[in-house]
């Protein structure tokens, strides 16, 4: 695939996709594995240290004014709280090997679904 991504927000959604795939049905074997994967998911320490920081910084990247003002309108519609975005942080920030594994099941189910378009 020239690009594959997943999302998961916290109003239950969640996706994985990939564009301009020429080989879908061994990217969608992929996505069938993800739940098998988390399940069984081992890093030593210094890769989930990677992974916590890869994530926080996802989350904390500096914004232009107009960017602020985007995030804030966002939050603002979807009733998303500083504190709850403080919390979100602080769960990344805490994030244990057994955390991840925990969202095999979520994972799971989304792939469960099968909306293959």
């Amino acid at each position: 695939a020239y690009g594959a991504m997943s999302g998961f927000s916290s109003t239950g959604t969640g996706y994985f996709a990939s564009y301009r795939d020429p080989n879908l049905d061994r990217t969608n074997d992929v996505f069938k594995g993800v739940k098998t994967y988390l399940e069984n998911f081992k890093p030593d320490p210094r890769d989930m240290t990677k992974f916590i920081i890869g994530t926080i910084s996802d989350l904390d990247v500096p914004l232009t004014p107009k960017a602020k003002g985007g995030r804030a309108v966002h939050c603002y519609l979807n009733g998303i709280t500083n504190e709850a975005l403080q919390k979100e942080r602080d769960q990344v920030l805490n994030a244990t090997v057994e955390s991840i594994r925990a969202t095999a099941t979520i994972a799971g189910s989304i792939i469960d679904q099968d909306r293959s378009e």
